[in-house]
């Protein structure tokens, strides 16, 4: 099974393509779209949503296009995977770079204070029961 618009490869039994949203045909097409000019590359990667959604923030101050792709199948792998792959677009790459450590500062200060225990929760935390569950 094809998807006659990106070309994508499926097994059998699947209908539709997950990425275009069309239904899948029996034979490979013969001519594929033109990749794009300006694709999305992977940013960062969260496990954490509450820092995905800080991440997402940044960006979207910096005003540069981005997408989240959503790994729902790494609790079942032995190595286990970032849930969350941000990607931006290829011509705003230097502008997400210089907004990221505008925040957070380069990689290697964010890495020093990760390994200073700068992030770490402090002794006294007692995590808080949801309510309404």
């Amino acid at each position: 099974m094809f998807c006659p618009q990106c070309g994508a490869e499926y097994r059998e039994g699947l209908t539709s393509c997950t990425d275009c949203h069309v239904l899948l045909g029996h034979g490979r097409p013969t001519v594929l779209p033109k990749p794009t000019e300006d694709p999305f590359l992977p940013f960062r990667e969260a496990f954490d949503p509450l820092w995905l959604g800080r991440m997402t923030e940044l960006l979207k101050r910096a005003q540069v296009p981005y997408m989240v792709l959503q790994r729902e199948d790494f609790l079942f792998h032995l190595k286990a995977k970032m849930p969350y792959v941000i990607c931006v677009r290829n011509s705003y790459s230097q502008k997400a770079e210089k907004a990221w450590e505008e925040e957070f500062g380069t990689e290697e200060e964010l890495e020093a204070a990760f390994a200073s225990g700068a992030f770490d929760l402090p002794e006294s935390y007692v995590p808080q029961e949801k309510k309404g569950l």
